[in-house]
């Protein structure tokens, strides 16, 4: 019996002194776990005990590529504290870019297109922010397809609402809101 308690206090006290330290390896193990994912990052800052920040970060997915500049986050253990106590804290990204490249195959004639698809998604996608990134804040930045653009001078995703500033697509300007409401688009 008294080895069994001495093997759980170990174990214990492991996992207490590894939560403690998240911050001094959080840097090296969330490169490492990027690079297995074809992520890349340039660099690891730890601001204080319960933030880090990531430079020159690369998020390639199909024909998409994400880039930011700087992204700044809770530690994994504090996110998860506010996770599950209420609104989880605020993820500011600088800086960023969107590319999309144009398709290899062709486009299916037969997929639905328009509102009704996009609604969809946007529901989707509105959905899963809320539950997992349910603040975040970014600066300038820009999404390019092929023959296009649209800048932003900066937005903001609070619950189910997108507060976009300076939005310009071709010759139209406009501040934005967006606001996502028991399922649909309001």
């Amino acid at each position: 019996m008294r080895r069994l308690l001495l093997i759980l206090a170990t174990l214990a006290a492991g996992l207490v002194l590894l939560a403690a330290t998240v911050p001094w390896w959080l840097g090296a193990a969330l490169r490492q776990g990027a690079r297995s994912r074809g992520i890349t990052v340039g660099g690891y800052e730890r601001i204080g005990y319960t933030r880090f920040a990531l430079r020159d970060v690369d998020v390639p997915v199909g024909s998409v590529r994400v880039s930011a500049d700087r992204v700044e986050a809770d530690t994994p253990l504090l996110w998860l504290w506010r996770h599950w106590r209420g609104p989880g804290g605020l993820v500011v990204v600088g800086g960023w870019r969107v590319e999309i490249a144009a398709a290899a195959a062709p486009r299916d004639p037969n997929k639905p297109r328009g509102w009704v698809p996009l609604r969809a998604l946007l529901q989707r996608i509105a959905g899963g922010l809320e539950t997992w990134l349910p603040q975040a804040r970014v600066g300038a930045g820009v999404v390019r397809w092929p023959g296009d653009e649209i800048t932003f001078a900066g937005a903001a995703w609070n619950g189910r609402e997108l507060a976009v500033d300076d939005l310009v697509f071709r010759t139209v300007s406009a501040d934005a809101t967006i606001a996502f409401a028991d399922g649909d688009l309001i």
